[in-house]
Order: C-alpha cells, then sequence, then structure tokens
C-alpha cells in the first residue's frame, strides 16, 4: 500500500521521520515529498501528484500553516483538499500547541470533516509513531476480505431485532432500532459478569449520562438479566441491551420521548431524517465504546447490522427543512412497517470506528428510499 504523508517539513522532520518508520514497520511504501528529487513539474504539483497515486493519506497538523500558495492555501492545505474527495484520510493534530490563526481554521475543518476515517491528537514524535501503526494496522483490518460468513452474519443481526408489538409500542412515538451482531459467534462476556451490578452500573452510566447518550438522563430506568442478556429499559421505549457474546440491541426514540409534546407539536407527523442520522451516529458510536470495553483484543472481528424504524406506519418521512416549510401536509407511504424488511449491512469491526460515517449514509439513503416506497 501506498501511503501519502502530508504535513509541514519544516520544524517537523521528527515526526515525518516517524511517520516514515511506521509505514516501513508494515511493510508499507512512504510517499513522501523529501524522496521525489528533480521533478519537471514545480514540487507542489509533484506533491499532488503523489497524493494521486497514494491508496492512503496521513496528515499531521502542528502549530504553524506554512506559506501560503497561489491558491490561498498552503501546501498542506492544498494536499489535503485534494486528498479528501478521493482518499481516505487519516488525520492527527499535535496536542499542547497555539495553532496559529491560519493552522487553526484548517484544523476546525478537518475536525468537522465527515469523511475522515480517524481524527487523533499526539505529544511527540514517538506518540505518533505508535499512533500511526495503529491506525494502518486498522485500516488494513478495514479494507481485508470477509473472515467469516456475511449473509449468516447479516441474518443474525436481523433475527436479533425484536418482534413487532402493537402493545409494546403503544403510546410510543417512531423508534429506531439498530442490532449489532459479531462474528466469529463466541463468548465475550462471562455469565458472572452480566449478573454484576458494577458492569450494569458501568453499562448504564455511559447510556444514560454518556457523550452519545442513548437514554434519557432525567427518566428512571429498568434493569432486567434475562438468559444471557442485560437489559436497560425506559418508558419512553428507549433500551440497550448486550448478552454474552456482545451483541447489541440499541433502541432509540425517534423526536420527543413523551405522549403529550407529541401531540401538541405543529402539524402532521412525520420521522425527521437529520433525527434519524443522529440516533443512528449514537448507536455507532455506542457499540464501538462498548465493544472497546469487552473485548478490546477483537476477539469479534467482523460486525453485522440490522436497522428498522418502528412505529411509524402513519409518519412521513422528511427532513427538517421540508418540514418546516409546509408541516400541515405529508406524503405518507402506503407500505406498512410490516411490509418493510430491516436493512443490513456487514464489514470488517474496525470500520465501525474507522469508517461508520460513509455506512450510516448508505443506510439513510436505503431508509429514505424505503419509507418513501421508490
Amino acid at each position: 500500500m501506498r501511503v501519502f504523508v502530508c504535513s509541514l517539513i519544516g520544524g517537523f522532520e521528527a515526526e515525518r521521520a516517524a511517520a516514515r518508520s511506521a509505514i516501513t514497520t508494515l511493510r508499507h511504501e512512504p510517499v513522501m515529498a523529501e524522496d521525489f528529487g528533480a521533478q519537471p513539474t514545480s514540487p507542489q504539483v509533484a506533491c499532488l501528484q503523489g497524493v494521486r497515486s497514494a491508496d492512503l493519506v496521513i496528515l499531521v497538523l502542528g502549530e504553524h500553516y506554512g506559506p501560503v500558495q497561489e491558491s490561498g492555501l498552503s501546501a498542506t492545505h492544498e494536499e489535503y483538499h485534494e486528498a479528501k474527495e478521493t482518499k481516505p484520510v487519516v488525520a492527527f493534530v499535535q496536542n499542547g500547541i497555539s495553532p496559529e490563526p491560519a493552522q487553526q481554521v484548517f484544523i476546525k475543518e478537518v475536525e468537522e470533516w465527515q469523511g475522515g476515517l480517524l481524527r487523533g491528537s499526539f505529544s511527540n514524535a514517538e506518540d505518533l509513531r505508535t499512533l500511526v501503526t495503529q491506525a494502518l494496522h486498522d485500516y488494513e483490518l478495514t479494507t481485508a476480505r470477509t473472515p467469516v460468513d456475511a449473509d449468516a452474519l447479516k441474518s443474525r443481526a436481523a433475527a436479533m431485532l425484536p418482534e413487532e408489538s402493537r402493545g409494546y409500542y403503544s403510546g410510543h412515538g417512531p423508534i429506531l432500532i439498530v442490532a449489532v451482531a459479531g462474528g466469529p459467534s463466541q463468548q465475550v462476556i462471562r455469565a458472572a459478569t452480566i449478573d454484576d451490578e458494577a458492569f450494569a452500573d458501568k453499562l448504564q452510566q455511559a447510556a444514560q449520562f454518556g457523550p452519545k447518550r442513548l437514554l434519557d438522563v432525567a427518566a428512571a430506568t429498568e434493569r432486567n438479566v434475562e438468559s444471557d442478556t442485560l437489559s436497560l429499559k425506559q418508558e419512553s421505549g428507549a433500551s440497550v441491551s448486550i448478552d454474552e457474546a456482545s451483541n447489541l440491541v440499541l433502541q432509540v426514540p425517534l423526536g420527543p420521548s413523551d405522549r403529550q409534546s407529541r401531540l401538541s407539536q405543529m402539524g402532521v407527523s412525520a420521522v425527521i431524517e437529520e433525527d434519524v442520522m443522529e440516533a443512528l451516529r449514537n448507536c455507532f458510536e455506542f457499540a464501538n465504546y462498548v465493544l472497546e470495553g469487552v473485548d478490546p483484543t477483537q476477539r469479534v472481528s467482523h460486525l453485522a447490522v440490522a436497522t428498522t424504524v418502528r412505529n411509524a406506519d402513519h409518519h412521513g418521512w422528511r427532513t427538517r427543512a421540508e418540514h418546516q416549510s409546509n408541516p400541515n401536509s405529508m406524503e405518507v407511504s402506503m407500505f406498512g412497517s410490516r411490509d418493510r424488511d430491516p436493512l443490513t449491512v456487514d464489514f470488517p469491526r474496525p470500520a465501525l470506528r474507522l469508517n461508520h460515517n460513509a455506512i450510516i449514509e448508505d443506510l439513510m439513503v436505503r431508509l429514505r428510499r424505503q419509507r418513501r416506497g421508490r
């Protein structure tokens, strides 16, 4: 694999040498401006050509922005723009620095870009070497061939979705359900751990108070252990469950969680696309957090996700802008929820962390088509 190292050169020699070492240690080929030699084109054209020839780009950002080119951007900024349209980009930002104003804008742009594979911070060259090595290894796993029966794994994820029950969902608004099945199937969590109050406390803390919370912080949470599965449930329909094989089922209400708030909303009922996108992203990031905690050595190497939206038969599907512009009329698909099969996707486990944005975007397109009957 050809890996382009994108950063300032002056003042960053140690960091670039560390990135080179990580790349060559894993027997990949570094593509670096220092190696280009004499070229018939300008140095920056040669660098942009190096980006185009690479399979992966490592972006390393420090305090300084660098000289501005004719485009009004630094050379590193130009290379990033070239890379992000067609290449996977793994970005690292030095911590403990005071970036120049232009560099601060650049860093903010990278941090807000949803297409990047990874955003990490490093303290020194040796720290960067370790992080680049780990990132390259994870990327290789992400793009590796499937090590399990993908169709069987997707079928298992779909079977994990709870059976639709009118009684269970009565009084709830639309709800997103995400099942995450891991393979190869094996016991990952001890039975004693599933029954351990400390483990339940930690799971509830993450689900209710963590950065990607799935449960309402103000609502009562019921705990239950049945067979090999620990479940946390709230009256709104929100729930988190995990079994001994580390399989997860996550349920997230879409829109207001209480019936009175839903009834008081202006206009006809709709599932808002941005709410679904946010809920999916929270589910993926929460699942990654939990799996990293219960299976840090990645015995589970492959994942399948099944997802569906329940209790939305009489709701339209709209973007927030569409709903705000015309809240009193709606196209509603004639398909009932029982006519919609769950959507499934499978991927190597590192993709849950490295490439979840692309997976979510593809799922959203399929959900939109399904809900709009197209």
